[in-house]
C-alpha cells in the first residue's frame, strides 16, 4: 500500500495532510482485500497512456503526493497527451 511514499514530496510533507497512515487507510478502503490494484481503473499510470484525452494534473507545494502527480503529468506528456 505504500507506494510512493519515498517520493521527496513525502518525505518534505508527511505529517500534514494527508499524512502516510491516512493514505494507507484511506486506499484500504477504497480498495478492499480481492481488488486488482494492477487494473488500468484502479491505476491508470501503468497501462499505456498514448490516445488518451487531454489532462489537467493540478498539485500544490505542500501535496505529499506532488511527485506522483508530477511524474504522470510528465508520462501523459511523453505519451503525446495534452497536458
Amino acid at each position: 500500500l505504500r507506494r510512493g511514499v519515498n517520493h521527496p514530496s513525502w518525505r518534505e510533507n508527511d505529517g500534514k495532510v494527508p499524512n502516510r497512515n491516512d493514505k494507507d487507510r484511506d486506499l484500504a478502503l477504497y480498495l478492499p482485500d480481492g481488488v486488482n490494484r494492477e487494473h488500468p481503473y484502479v491505476s491508470p499510470g501503468r497501462e499505456a497512456l498514448a490516445g488518451l484525452p487531454r489532462a489537467l494534473v493540478v498539485t500544490a507545494g505542500h501535496d505529499p503526493q506532488r511527485d506522483e502527480g508530477e511524474a504522470y503529468a510528465a508520462r501523459l506528456g511523453d505519451a503525446g497527451v495534452p497536458v
